[in-house]
Order: structure tokens, then C-alpha cells, then sequence
């Protein structure tokens, strides 16, 4: 298949799974306007987080947008989920991870927090908890309305973070997403297996790096859902275990990333950048700013086919200038870009939270954070 077939493909998929999308969303809408039908902006019915009597802190449910765990394990929040539930659980916390099955379960009942990991959409938050909301991808798809359901909106892009200042009612922070070292991490046994590799899937979405290499005449090996139908002669494997990602990443020369064009615009890093930096592996990446401002000198980015294959002869050809920008790339991010970090940031931004909210239905988290003095949230946060 040819680059340029392969774009015409990719772009009218994309036109169709956009046009899917807006009328499911149009048909949601209608749906919540009709007889009976709750108004957008109501709230569920109040579930009152139990008072903690262990002293350990707050204790939070991290809740994923997808309808089972089945669905949660196709995408990746529910691995960044877990890590975090982790890392919060070495804090003393309590932490559940939930997807929307799980909402009436009884474990994630009684918790303090909320914490709404959004990338696609997720059920109403509970007005009887902390409710915290972290932007990690699609912008575009959260609406004020949602926003404004929330104690706090934490985004995962300085910019936009700055933009919703101005639009929404809750407090917003800056907050990036992050990597687990526990997961990524070079593998010394890892030989190389590719000279260029890309992992994500095809879903109707353009992935313009992949037809831009094509076009260049350096075409990667291609690991996800979808390519052995563009692409079968690159396609390697449909999927690969989360607990193998970081061996694949230590296995290539170049990792290329992409990002959607909505975190592009917003200035969202894609976590698949701070796991592939962490393993120590070499990244290119389509023309995102925000990759220059929270890597530095770390990932070089293309705005062409011609200067993505420019950029993948220079480097293959310099495994020393690789070597330099991979040792400063995973410096940077095990300094703030992981699990422990953000778990810390976030212990101390429920706490804040807590003492600030005025909602009567939290007067007993705001009673119990100020007895005991937990930390405030720190000024500037990644």
C-alpha cells in the first residue's frame, strides 16, 4: 500500500469515527433532555464518605473511562491507574481503581476521593465525596459543564490548564502524566529488534508520523490494532502486553510518538513518551511544543515527511547525539515525571482541597484535614 493510499484511508476513517462520535454524543443529549430525563449538570444522589477513624489520610477511588475492565485493559489508563493506586498505597492511602461497572461496588464506596481519570467520558461524580477530576488527554471532549461538576480540575498541559483558568469555576493545576519505573525501565537483555517501531493503534484516527515515514522510505514495525489491514507488510503484532511495553521500548533504535491533534494544540505530552524515556530508548515525535518546554533537548520533533527522514538518518547514523539526548531525557523524567511524584503531588492537592472546599456535604473532610495538618499542595507542579 502506498503512502498516499494509505492517507486517503486513514483521513476517510477518521471523517466516519468523527461523524459516529458527534451523533452519539447529539443522541446522548437528546436522550437527557427528554420527558423525565435528568438535566446534564444534576448531581447523583449523595453518598457521604464514611469519617476516618485509621489516621492514615484520604483515602481515594481512581476511576477510569471505560464500561468493564475488559474494555479498561484495551487502552492504557488502567495501567497508569493502577501505578498510581500503588504509589498511593506506599503513602498510606487507601486507593481503588474502578471503571464504570464498578460504580455501585461496595470497595469504592465510603472513599474520600474521587479521582476521574478523563480521557473519554465517565459517569456524574458524587457530591458526597472530594471529587477531583485530571484532563490526561482529548481536551476538546470536556466541556465547562463537565468541569464545573468538580472540586478541582487537574490538567494534564500547562497551557490549557491556564486557558480553563479563565472558563471554569473550580481551582485548576497544572499536573502532567507520568511514568512507573517500576514498569519502565532499560532492559539490558533487550537485543535490538528494530531500528524503528511504533506502538498505537488505528481505529479510523489518522497516525500521520507512520505515513510519514512510509513516505520517507523508512517505514517502522508497527504494533497495535488496525495495521495489518493499512499495513500488513509492517504490521508485527496486534497487541503486547502492558508488562512487556518497556522491553519492546529497549528493543528499538528510534520509538516514534504521536499525539492527538487536540492534545497537540493543548499542549499534552503523551505518557508514552515519559514510559519510552524511562526504558532509555531514543524518541521522534510529531511537532508538539509542549515537548520542548517539559523535555528540553530530549526529543527531537519533525513537521515533514522529508524532515522526519532527515531526522531518522541523522540519529541512526550518531548513536552518540542518541545516547546524550536519552540520558537526558530519562534524567528528566525520573526528577518529575513518575508514579511516586505524582502521588505525592496528589496526596497534597486532595488535602488542600479538602480544607478549601466549602460544600456542607464535606464539612467532615475539611474538619479532619485541618486537625491534622496535612501538607498544602506545592505552588508549581509538573
Amino acid at each position: 500500500m502506498s503512502g498516499r493510499r494509505g492517507t486517503g484511508v486513514e483521513r476517510r476513517g477518521a471523517e466516519l469515527r468523527r461523524e459516529r462520535f458527534r451523533l452519539m454524543r447529539r443522541r446522548r443529549v437528546l436522550e437527557r433532555r427528554g420527558p423525565g430525563a435528568r438535566p446534564r449538570s444534576g448531581r447523583r444522589q449523595t453518598r457521604r464518605a464514611a469519617p476516618r477513624a485509621d489516621g492514615h489520610g484520604l483515602a481515594f477511588c481512581i476511576r477510569i473511562a471505560a464500561r468493564d475492565w475488559e474494555a479498561a485493559e484495551r487502552g492504557g489508563d488502567a495501567a497508569l491507574a493502577r501505578s498510581l493506586a500503588r504509589t498511593l498505597g506506599e503513602r498510606g492511602h487507601r486507593a481503588v481503581v474502578q471503571v464504570e461497572a464498578d460504580t455501585e461496588d461496595g470497595a469504592g464506596e465510603g472513599l474520600d476521593v474521587l479521582l476521574a481519570l478523563r480521557g473519554r467520558p465517565l459517569p456524574e461524580p458524587d457530591p458526597g465525596r472530594l471529587n477531583l477530576i485530571w484532563l490526561i488527554s482529548h481536551p476538546e471532549e470536556a466541556s465547562v459543564e463537565e468541569l464545573n461538576c468538580y472540586d478541582r480540575v487537574l490538567v494534564a498541559s500547562r497551557s490549557h490548564a491556564e486557558r480553563l483558568r479563565e472558563e471554569v469555576e473550580p481551582p485548576v493545576e497544572p499536573l502532567l502524566q507520568f511514568t512507573d519505573p517500576a514498569l519502565f525501565h532499560p532492559a539490558p537483555d533487550a537485543a535490538p529488534r528494530h531500528e524503528l517501531a511504533f506502538v498505537g493503534n488505528w481505529r479510523g484516527v489518522y497516525r500521520r508520523i507512520v505515513w510519514d515515514a512510509i513516505e520517507a522510505g523508512r517505514p517502522p514495525a508497527l504494533y497495535g490494532e488496525g495495521w495489518d489491514l493499512l499495513a500488513p507488510e509492517h504490521a508485527v503484532a496486534e497487541r503486547v502486553p502492558h508488562a512487556e511495553l518497556g522491553r519492546l521500548y529497549s528493543s528499538c533504535e528510534i520509538l516514534l510518538c504521536d499525539h492527538w491533534d487536540d492534545m497537540r494544540r493543548h499542549g499534552f505530552v503523551s505518557n508514552r513518551v515519559f514510559d519510552a524515556l524511562a526504558c532509555g530508548t531514543f524518541v521522534l515525535a510529531d511537532d508538539n511544543p509542549a515537548l520542548a518546554e517539559e523535555l528540553p533537548g530530549a526529543v527531537p520533533t519533525y513537521s515533514s515527511a522529508d524532515e522526519l527522514g532527515e531526522l531518522i538518518e541523522r540519529y541512526l547514523g550518531d548513536p552518540q547525539a542518541r545516547q546524550r539526548m536519552i540520558e537526558r531525557g530519562r534524567a528528566l523524567v525520573l526528577a518529575e515525571h513518575t508514579a511516586e511524584r505524582r502521588a505525592e503531588q496528589l496526596s497534597a492537592i486532595a488535602a488542600t482541597t479538602a480544607r478549601e472546599c466549602l460544600r456542607p456535604e464535606l464539612a467532615h473532610l475539611r474538619e479532619a484535614s485541618t486537625r491534622e495538618a496535612l501538607p498544602l499542595a506545592p505552588r508549581n507542579l509538573p
